[in-house]
């Protein structure tokens, strides 16, 4: 239930004093990008690479290109060989920490965001980023200092608080999630995942009914969330109302959500 945003700067489209060719590789290359075809767009920056081996602007959009595609070790190897060539560039280091938190190399993500801030410090989603990678490391002291510096420069920004509130949740400070959900719902209103994140917090509190009230609230916005009806399901069970609550355990299961099994079948034999 953390948002992840994580994400990936465009292309470098600038010609700027790149060595030119006939045709245009690099050109046609951006063209194939653009077109959703990354397969493709990496052949010409191959091609543009033969003419200039240390074009570092190709170099970054192959590197893109491939993890589009899915080649996410050779992506790392361009945006390594982009870095070498200008090693101040954070929004080489940016888009690798993207690529080596997919590889779960988490450590090596938290590295090249930390860069990414010191040679940009307003940098707001490197932040982010590196929040929810600090999550996964289970470093919520650092996640929330993270979204805290966030929020303190973006105080509308609603991620940071849904992020933090997720931290804080997993560091069983609930009321303080609570607290940062609410946020979320103020900013955005028809932000379902907050009402259902606040919703199980609630129900993990033991306030069934105020959970119940929140996960009605994100099945107005999203009614086929299983995940929702799961924490629903429960919640009526622990108020004694089995019929409503095994009606959304089921329903939660014919919508796919896996854990919805073993409670629907603890609760509806």
């Amino acid at each position: 239930m953390y948002m992840w945003v994580f994400f990936l700067l465009g292309l470098f489209l600038s010609q700027g004093l790149r060595a030119q060719s006939d045709p245009d590789y690099f050109q046609l290359a951006t063209a194939r990008y653009s077109s959703g075809d990354f397969v493709g767009a990496i052949r010409f920056y191959d091609q543009a690479l033969k003419v200039n081996p240390r074009d570092a602007d190709a170099l970054f959009n192959r590197a893109l290109a491939r993890h589009r595609s899915g080649d996410l070790k050779g992506s790392v190897k361009d945006y390594t060989a982009c870095l070498d060539l200008q090693p101040r560039d954070a929004e080489a280091y940016f888009n690798r920490a993207a690529v080596y938190q997919e590889l779960n190399q988490y450590a090596e993500a938290i590295a090249d965001l930390t860069d990414a801030i010191e040679l940009n410090p307003a940098d707001i989603d490197a932040r982010l980023n590196r929040g929810y990678v600090r999550v996964l490391l289970q470093d919520f002291r650092g996640a929330i200092q993270d979204y805290d510096y966030v929020i303190e420069k973006h105080p509308f920004s609603y991620q940071a608080y849904y992020n933090r509130a997720n931290a804080k949740r997993a560091s069983i400070d609930h009321e303080g999630a609570l607290a940062d959900y609410g946020q979320v719902i103020r900013l955005t209103q028809k932000f379902a995942p907050a009402y259902v994140a606040r919703g199980y917090t609630q129900l993990l509190l033991g306030r069934y009914q105020a959970a119940i009230d929140d996960l009605n609230k994100a099945l107005e916005i999203s009614p086929y969330d299983g995940e929702a009806l799961c924490y629903r399901g429960r919640a009526h069970a622990a108020l004694g109302q089995t019929e409503a609550a095994c009606a959304d355990l089921r329903k939660a299961h014919e919508l796919f959500y896996d854990r919805a099994l073993e409670f629907l079948q603890e609760l509806c034999p």
